[in-house]
């Protein structure tokens, strides 16, 4: 598997407060729609960082950044790759401790497009 270097990708990888703060920007819209969110290890995708991926069905989600908010903590994720998973998206272990405790397999958080 051949990984893509965009910036989006670089910016993932790195340190967990700067890959943050260089996804933060503004809110382009609020995602309507209910989806779960989970968390996934290696065997899933091999990036660790700030990813995510999505179910089959949600394919336009896949080069978006998104702002994942869970009872006041917030992740701002990249979406990189559709994936078989059981949830609507899943987020790598790091993303997802950084909005709840890895022994709670999903949440529904509020999800925003970020620009």
């Amino acid at each position: 598997m051949a990984v893509q270097f965009e910036q989006e990708i670089l910016d993932g990888q790195r340190a967990w407060t700067y890959s943050q703060a260089a996804f933060e920007g503004g809110t382009v819209r609020e995602l309507t729609e209910a989806a779960t969110l989970g968390w996934y290890g290696t065997r899933t995708h091999v990036l660790e960082g700030a990813f995510g991926v999505v179910r089959p069905g949600l394919e336009d989600l896949v080069g978006e950044v998104v702002r994942f908010t869970y009872q006041r903590r917030a992740a701002v994720i990249y979406l990189l790759a559709v994936r078989d998973i059981p949830q609507d998206i899943a987020v790598t272990r790091r993303a997802w401790m950084a909005l709840a405790p890895l022994y709670q397999a999903e949440i529904e958080p509020l999800m925003e497009l970020v620009a």
